[in-house]
């Protein structure tokens, strides 16, 4: 569901950024280098609910704009002007983060690099998934994978940083020994559903 193409561009005034973090990370070298005069944060130590990354997707409720900035809180992205030039409405627009392997998982985009997308887009995706899929573990702690399938999308190809001494902790999701069998598992549901249409 790559959906290359022009970008129609938007300005940063136009964007609010959503941040999702443990609270157990500085954020300031992020916050730094975000031109977003609108920026969410949806901090588990300061939350009452703790719904994993969907706290990402939950957290756009708040947001001013109607056009999101996302990245994880063990990156860091600089190259927002670039970013925002590919912006396509009614597209997911994501820095590729693969890799050299994408593990099977080309198909879809992921957002902890950077990605700018639609708030309607992302809220679209979660309810077509749960129209046949129910909200367990899985769709809480994988909600970037089912984003990442079930929007439209397309890749740009611009660096971003990985804050090395964060995202090698063990407590770490993706260091966790299960997260890969539940990330296959979850984007393969979102697969079904994206391929039934």
């Amino acid at each position: 569901m790559d959906c290359g193409g022009a970008g129609v561009s938007i300005t940063a005034d136009k964007v609010s950024a959503v941040l999702i973090t443990r609270g157990d990370v500085d954020l300031g070298p992020i916050l730094e280098t975000l031109p977003y005069e609108d920026v969410v944060v949806w901090d588990g130590r300061e939350r009452d609910e703790h719904p994993g990354t969907y706290g990402r997707y939950l957290a756009m409720s708040e947001a001013r704009n109607d056009v999101i900035y996302l990245q994880d809180d063990d990156c860091i992205f600089r190259h927002h002007n670039e970013l925002l030039t590919g912006y396509e409405p009614g597209v997911l627009t994501a820095v590729y983060g693969h890799g050299e392997n994408p593990d099977g998982l080309d198909d879809m985009a992921l957002v902890h690099g950077g990605a700018v997308v639609d708030r309607s887009l992302s809220l679209s995706a979660f309810d077509r998934y749960l129209e046949r899929w129910p909200v367990d573990e899985g769709f809480y702690r994988e909600a970037d994978m089912i984003h990442g399938t079930l929007c439209p999308h397309k890749h740009v190809d611009l660096p971003y940083e990985i804050r090395m001494e964060i995202a090698t902790r063990p407590s770490r999701m993706a260091n966790q020994p299960w997260q890969r069998d539940l990330k296959h598992e979850i984007t393969n549901r979102a697969r079904a559903v994206r391929d039934s249409r």
